[in-house]
């Protein structure tokens, strides 16, 4: 809004409020014109401007910053006042400040129409009082994707600027903006930021590999010691160095319009530098004594055994009961894990089989489903396949809300790109993942999300809007942790802390991109006392899957130990894998004859197992064989039909219930009670 119109809009004691406000010695008038044109030439010199502010109360401050940094100068009271700091009187709060702000003349305000929920007012800045509020309060008037990325920031600046700023690094400034800014980063890291000086080359390192490059001004002094007062002099040295070393820049950036809890000045380090740094491998990591691998997916397949055993019974709030998690977890391959406790890793578990159709909750128990049989039958890489597009998505995260799809997807995509056996460090993950997102934002639609999302609170309900660190967590517990307890990662640890991670041999295989034609079968010894060991030598990860089939993890030492058991054998022929298939495997991969009394048993235990079929039908029945030989040629019958149990009687998958076939059975005379 223009600051005539808003001033037009003002009765004349409105005015000399104001004017009271703004030249507080000055004669009032009873002319709204005189009243007009005082106003009008004192509210656009920056003096009073920054006067003004300084009369203005804390929380105002904050509102006209926020509209400041905003891209387009205007907010609504809801996400003004959303924040991680929320509570349920913010809203209220900021309609209050908001409101005075109004009756001073620093904003304009759209009142919400009646049938608008509280907090959905649109405020705006005066466009005269703009440049004045900038000068003001120091916030410059860059867009946030100039703050952000390198490229943004490169094609913002003049082409006689930019030419003479890349000189020195000898980049042809008619290179598309992209490849530039990429040659770049790629420069600023293999120098190691050698061009800034102590502390800010320490602090950009850290905040990189911390904080994903991006870390409020004020956290700064947390990050290190004996830093100089961060006042304008030190920042506007700090930017400069920055940014003539292409590595990042000091601004002010605001996400609220995201629904991401940043609004302020920050250091940015740009994305693509942090995408170089963060990508490069490390020279060396320990090697985790026993990697996961496939373990999980077969803990899958105990765990939906367990289900049909009627061993997994629930207490009233739906959570497994003490005694049947317990029976559960001893009958895994991996019980815990080093950074994953025993009954975390079975509520991941049982999740995962619910999100994949295996399992469900039914009364006191948790049921195995008709749909798990399908899933046997599928091989190992689908599974995989399967099971890593569900990383991220398993355990639901409330507070992402918003974000989570996105940042399970970025993370995801990280994960793929990873090359295989390639170390990266600790946070590296979260940290890429975090930035793709950040740049994904604009053509995300989530500012209309959170638009549409934040009309909806009242008065007392604010959900906050989380942080980029609250962010970057989310992706470390939701991905990260779940690929790692999946065994699609492996995590290198030093003295209990993880420090380094890479995609695992199982990963590869759960991105599809392992090649399982270009690796050596792998190799396997069978002891009398029905002991399996696997070789460290070809594709030991799929034969772990293969043999662990009928055969449970015992050890490593070296190499994996297993153990062929009378109860794994019956499992595994109940899911397809017959005596036959389990010493065909033995007998392929063994470097040794396998002991005749291993086969013996084998083929002895698995004659024992008879497999019934069990499930739920609608039987159909008629008085007579004629009429239903007729009823089940119906074409509207083929999909309900599952078999004929006997000459007058049919087993369907549901009664019918389809409008048009009722009406044919019922002119074939039969009718159903």
């Amino acid at each position: 809004m223009k600051l005539d119109q808003l001033l037009g809009s003002k009765t004349v004691e409105q005015l000399q409020d104001m004017l009271m406000f703004w030249a507080p010695g000055q004669a009032l008038s009873n002319s709204k014109m005189e009243l007009f044109r005082a106003l009008r030439m004192e509210m656009v010199r920056p003096n009073r401007v920054e006067r003004c502010l300084d009369k203005i109360g804390s929380l105002q401050r904050g509102v006209i910053r926020k509209l400041l940094r905003s891209e387009h100068l205007g907010q609504t009271v809801n996400v003004l006042a959303a924040s991680s700091a929320a509570r349920p009187k913010s809203i209220e709060e900021t309609q209050v400040a908001v409101n005075q702000l109004a009756m001073n003349g620093l904003v304009c305000v759209e009142p919400a129409k009646r049938w608008e929920t509280f907090g959905s007012a649109r405020v705006a800045l005066p466009e005269e009082l703009v440049e004045p509020l900038r000068k003001a309060t120091g916030i410059d008037n860059r867009r946030w994707r100039e703050i952000l990325n390198l490229a943004d920031h490169l094609a913002a600046r003049p082409p006689e600027a930019l030419a003479e700023a890349l000189e020195p690094a000898g980049v042809d400034p008619q290179e598309p903006v992209e490849d530039l800014a990429a040659a770049l980063a790629r420069h600023a890291c293999a120098n190691r930021f050698s061009g800034l000086s102590e502390p800010l080359c320490d602090l950009v390192r850290r905040a990189i590999e911390e904080k994903a490059g991006l870390v409020p001004i004020g956290r700064l002094p947390r990050m290190a010691e004996g830093l100089p007062e961060l006042d304008d002099e030190v920042l506007g040295r700090w930017r400069a160095e920055l940014e003539s070393n292409f590595v990042g820049t000091i601004g002010d950036l605001s996400l609220l319009d995201f629904g991401i809890d940043l609004d302020g000045k920050v250091l940015s380090v740009f994305t693509e530098v942090v995408e170089t740094w963060l990508s490069h491998p490390l020279e060396h990591a320990a090697e985790p004594p026993d990697p996961v691998g496939p373990d999980f997916l077969l803990d899958l397949a105990e765990l939906v055994q367990c289900a049909r055993e009627s061993v997994a019974r629930l207490k009233m709030s739906g959570a497994l009961t003490a005694p049947a998690s317990d029976r559960i977890i001893a009958r895994m391959n991996r019980p815990e894990l080093p950074l994953m406790g025993a009954y975390e890793l079975l509520e991941l578990r049982v999740a995962c089989a619910e999100r994949l159709g295996l399992v469900e909750r039914t009364g006191d128990i948790l049921a195995a489903k008709r749909s798990a049989w399908d899933w046997e039958q599928r091989s190992y890489e689908d599974q995989a396949n399967s099971l890593f597009d569900l990383i991220g998505f398993v355990i639901p995260f409330p507070q992402s809300e918003h974000h989570h799809a996105g940042l399970c997807g970025a993370a995801s995509e990280v994960l793929r790109e990873m090359a295989p056996a390639e170390w990266r460090r600790t946070g590296s993950v979260a940290g890429l993942a975090l930035r793709r997102y950040l740049v994904g934002l604009g053509g995300s639609g989530l500012r209309q999300t959170i638009a549409r999302a934040v009309e909806k609170v009242s008065e007392y309900v604010l959900p906050p809007f989380p942080g980029l660190m609250q962010l970057a967590d989310i992706i470390d517990r939701a991905v990260v942790m779940e690929a790692y307890a999946m065994g699609f990662i492996d995590i290198s640890e030093e003295g209990g802390r993880p420090v380094a991670v890479r995609v695992s041999e199982f990963g590869m295989v759960g991105t599809g991109a392992a090649r399982p034609a270009e690796r050596k079968p792998g190799k396997l010894i069978v002891t009398p006392d029905f002991e399996v060991i696997l070789l460290p030598e070809g594709d030991t990860t799929r034969l772990r899957y293969e043999v662990g089939q009928f055969a449970r993890h015992e050890k490593v030492e070296q190499t994996y130990h297993l153990r062929i058991g009378k109860d794994r054998v019956e499992r595994a022929v109940v899911h397809g894998l017959d005596a036959d298939d389990q010493i065909g495997i033995l007998r392929e991969h063994a470097e040794t004859p396998v002991p005749q009394n291993v086969e013996y048993s084998i083929r002895n235990w698995a004659k024992r197992v008879s497999v019934a079929s069990a499930e739920e039908v609608v039987v159909f029945e008629l008085p007579d064989e004629r009429t239903l030989n007729v009823v089940a040629e119906l074409p509207e019958m083929s999909d309900l039909v599952v078999r004929r149990i006997a000459p007058t009687a049919l087993a369907l998958r549901q009664a019918p219930n389809d409008r048009d076939l009722i009406e044919t059975l019922r002119k074939l005379g039969v009718y159903i009670r």
